[in-house]
């Protein structure tokens, strides 16, 4: 996509856009289904609480994923600004496979069952990392970084530190436990 739009091949750009478009969907609808399986392993364990309270992770972050890439949708005629909000919902997705490497190599060998959500937050900000350099980029280029990274990174940040506290309240245990029970 990046080459496409660099290259000024447009029209190619825009049909692969179709099917980013398709992808994106398909990734939010079985990224909830993953979470919901999640929810019922460790129900299945008999650590539905700590299901439901760990699924704020992939859920909120499935959610932001959505709705940037849709925001950066809707700039589709301003460049500068979809592009930056396609990086920062890409990057948002990051902290899965950095988490798993964080397990493969640092982490000792656990009971199964959901960890914390605190772990996420290592990845989560290590994932930021890419986010800072993107804005470093643009401070080279055009002398400071854009806005769209600013809120992006912003709102990132603000969803991976409210994960912690509010995964444990009444209202999310119960909003998680409503989708748990989605399908059956």
């Amino acid at each position: 996509q990046t080459w496409l739009a660099a290259s000024r091949r447009f029209v190619a750009h825009r049909s692969m856009g179709l099917i980013a478009i398709s992808l994106a969907t398909a990734m939010t609808i079985f990224g909830l289904y993953t979470s919901i399986n999640q929810m019922r392993g460790a129900a299945a364990l008999g650590l539905a609480e700590a299901g439901r309270a760990f699924a704020i992770v992939p859920i909120s972050g499935i959610a932001f994923f959505a709705v940037m890439f849709a925001v950066a949708v809707s700039r589709v005629r301003r460049p500068e600004w979809h592009k930056r909000l396609m990086l920062v919902a890409a990057i948002s997705m990051l902290d899965a496979p950095i988490a798993r490497l964080f397990i493969t190599f640092l982490a000792p060998a656990g009971p199964p069952g959901p960890p914390p959500v605190f772990v996420d937050l290592g990845p989560a900000f290590v994932s930021l990392l890419l986010l800072v350099g993107a804005m470093l980029a643009d401070v080279r280029k055009i002398g400071r970084p854009h806005q769209a990274y600013w809120i992006g990174a912003g709102a990132l940040v603000a969803l991976k530190i409210l994960q912690v506290p509010v995964s444990s309240t009444s209202t999310w245990l119960s909003i998680a436990g409503s989708i748990a029970a989605i399908g059956g």
